[in-house]
């Protein structure tokens, strides 16, 4: 069991290197102990990297994609920034986006072109870095002493803001403290959990729009309103969210074909030529999900890689449903002698059926449950045979 777990880890994380390797080298390195790129190091490609501890000093001319027990970034990553570890530093330039999931996460003395969106017990950030977009932040306590150029949104038990931000803020925490430094370009909303101190706001504080303390309260009246046009939302809802769904299924389909025509092909092919054993693997890989995550987990040092590879066979779920209607499009012309329709209008002619086919009562559900193991199956196949070839 150990082995197969093991085995179905490594396949699934190292999928998507494989996948994009006729579009786009990348690089990719996994290896225990301590990686550093040094300073005088250029990397004009992506780069995914996990190691118990990786030191970034030099230049990444792509997107940067990281995982261990400790990750110090101090070079400049012009592209974005993904990092899974227990302790983050960040004192370098990320051009782009930073996202990250840490134990702990320190940004000092660093340069970011966009957003910070981080989940952390703690966050500090300092007064010498820089946020050229938001922050979006979920920590148990979060320290802002930089300049954001946008909005700052927070969720935590200890907010410390000190500083300037051109947009609006949005804070819920037990604890609120507003420093001298701070000032608001726009409006300020706040909410105390239950049991929480009151805003702590300095003298000093500045707010450009409107304070706003967010204290929801429903009356008899609101929640009756509410109970009777509770159905029609969801029926209005439900219409919109299947339009945009279907929108962007077309979407994701028409990108996979575009830049992977070849492995989204032999994927789809799976399906149609093995398609009860594709259901099998998928089936079995669903099982496997759960206790492989678990593992990793309880190792400690694979606590980035579960991260990861929950991340990754999220990515798996929606492609599923992509590869099987690309096989069941093929079907479909077939069967109404369309052979000669291009690859996108198989594609759409399949993403269609199959929706129109989900929303079928109970049918739906279980068709949803065949289209997943199917196309999930596939794309483990399709992985195992890349990886001995590769």
């Amino acid at each position: 069991m150990y082995k197969l777990l093991t085995t179905l880890s490594i396949f699934v994380s190292l999928f998507f290197f494989l996948l994009t390797s006729d579009a786009s080298a990348k690089v990719a390195t996994m290896k225990k102990g301590a990686v550093e790129i040094t300073k005088d190091e250029i990397i004009n490609d992506d780069l995914f990297v996990f190691a118990e501890t990786l030191d970034i000093e030099g230049t990444i001319n792509g997107d940067v994609y990281a995982g261990g027990e400790t990750v110090r970034i101090n070079g400049t990553i012009n592209g974005d920034l993904h990092v899974g570890t227990g302790t983050f530093y960040l004192g370098g330039k990320v051009r782009d986006d930073v996202y990250a999931g840490a134990g702990s996460v320190t940004v000092s003395g660093a340069e970011i072109g966009d957003s910070l969106l981080v989940g952390s017990g703690s966050v500090t950030i300092d007064e010498s870095s820089t946020i050229g977009g938001s922050i979006l932040a979920g920590a148990g306590s979060i320290s802002i002493y930089a300049p954001v150029k946008r909005n700052v949104m927070v969720g935590a038990g200890t907010v410390d803001l000190n500083s300037e931000v051109g947009g609006e803020v949005r804070l819920a925490a037990g604890t609120i403290t507003l420093g001298p430094a701070t000032k608001i370009g726009k409006d300020f909303y706040y909410a105390l959990g239950e049991g929480g101190h009151d805003l702590r706001m300095s003298e000093s504080a500045s707010v450009s729009g409107r304070i706003q303390k967010l204290e929801p309260k429903l009356t008899d009246k609101d929640i009756e309103a509410a109970k009777t046009g509770l159905a029609s939302a969801f029926k209005t809802v439900n219409i919109v969210v299947f339009v945009l769904s279907l929108i962007g299924a077309y979407i994701v389909g028409y990108l996979c074909l575009k830049f992977f025509p070849k492995q989204f092909t032999e994927t789809a092919d799976l399906v149609s030529k093995s398609f009860i054993k594709t259901v099998g693997v998928g089936f079995l890989v669903t099982l496997l999900l759960i206790p492989t995550l678990l593992l990793l987990a309880l190792t400690g040092v694979g606590i980035p890689l579960a991260g990861l590879m929950l991340l990754i066979f999220i990515q798996f779920f929606y492609l599923a449903k992509i590869v099987v209607s690309l096989s069941f499009g093929k079907w479909l012309s077939a069967r109404f002698g369309r052979d000669n329709m291009t690859g996108y209008g198989t594609l759409a002619v399949g993403l269609t059926g199959i929706y129109l086919l989900k929303i079928i009562p109970v049918f739906g559900f279980f068709l949803a449950l065949i289209v997943l193991w199917s196309g999930l199956g596939a794309l483990v196949m399709y992985s195992k045979t890349s990886l001995t070839s590769k």
